[in-house]
């Protein structure tokens, strides 16, 4: 067995020591960007701007009307790359972030449902 034999100690096997990698949970890059604001293209990207597929799909619901979760809800992309394909969007300058004039917060996140008509009932 271990030591008592005159051979070499049997490693514990109970760590005893913290382990040599990280063990915290990934942090996220957050565009401090509130959800509200509503994105407008001021430029087209031209030969000094490569837009990766994602950025141009993205860049193209840039119409000075919907907001960034908006945006979100409609290209079926998570609010974060939505957040941080705009901050680069921005950063190129190829949009523009608004806040909506009305200050409301309701209208610009109720469902897409809300949005919608439907038909006159029957008769």
């Amino acid at each position: 067995m271990s030591g008592s034999d005159g051979g070499e100690p049997r490693p514990s096997s109970h760590p005893t020591r913290p382990p040599s990698i990280s063990t915290a949970p990934p942090t996220r890059a957050r565009a401090d960007v509130s959800l509200r604001a509503v994105p407008t293209r001021v430029e087209s990207p031209d030969a000094g701007h490569t837009l990766d597929v994602r950025a141009a799909f993205v860049w193209l619901h840039a119409d000075g009307r919907e907001d960034l979760a908006s945006i979100g809800e409609l290209t079926s992309l998570p609010l974060e790359e939505v957040l941080h394909v705009f901050s680069g969007l921005m950063r190129d300058g190829l949009v523009t972030l608004a806040m909506p004039a009305d200050g409301r917060d309701d209208a610009a996140h109720a469902p897409r449902e809300a949005h919608t008509t439907s038909p006159p009932p029957l008769e």
